[in-house]
């Protein structure tokens, strides 16, 4: 006896890959103080036909640095190579090397070949910050007093901070029968980085 077995034609279809680069950033926007360094986390996936090395460059405003690295190194890098489905996991570190006000500074990311491009934005924002300093000018933190009479100690107040501070006042407590003054005993206004002379005066009875 034989045997005979049929088989079906079949028609075998190929659907063909669309390139396509992206980058996926885990926090686009990060917030800091004046003269912090801003790091960002990104991962860049590709979907193509065939291994490709993508150049990669970073845009950043006027006294800005921007440094790509991979994440898991501090190697510094300027182009990545991706295979069909596969991510790189980057991060993009933002310094100012110049001082900087406070607001929104955008960095632009690129990556891209002969065919295929990709960007992201990413946003650094300077928050203002307020402190001041109030110290002897001579560096001395003693001085004689003559009882009866009012006494003079010169000190400093320096507004340390990256922000005008507006409404500055100065008071004191000390012993009984002591009277503590300071001329003057009223700021309105102290912009950062400036300084204003003030003359203790100490009445010791």
């Amino acid at each position: 006896p034989g045997i005979l077995f049929a088989v079906d034609e079949t028609t075998t279809s190929t659907t063909a890959i669309t390139p396509k680069l992206s980058f996926d950033v885990t926090y686009p926007e990060i917030k800091a103080k004046a003269g912090s360094q801003f790091s960002f986390a990104a991962s860049l996936g590709y979907i193509g036909p065939e291994e490709t090395v993508f150049n990669l460059t970073a845009e950043a405003p006027e006294g800005w640095y921007v440094s790509i690295q991979p994440s898991y190194e501090a190697t510094e890098i300027s182009a990545v190579k991706l295979v069909q489905g596969k991510a790189e996991s980057l991060k993009f570190i933002a310094i100012p090397l110049t001082e900087q006000k406070p607001g929104e500074y955008k960095i632009k990311i690129k990556a891209s070949s002969d065919t295929l491009q990709a960007e992201t934005e990413l946003k650094a924002v300077i928050t203002a910050s307020y402190e001041l300093s109030f110290l002897p000018t001579s560096g001395r933190y003693d001085t004689k007093a003559t009882s009866g009479k009012d006494n003079h100690f010169a000190a400093q107040i320096k507004n340390t901070g990256s922000a005008s501070i507006e409404k500055i006042t100065l008071s004191s407590t000390g012993p009984d029968g002591w009277k503590i003054k300071y001329n003057p005993d009223k700021i309105d206004k102290l912009d950062a980085g400036a300084t204003k002379d003030i003359d203790v005066i100490i009445f010791a009875p």
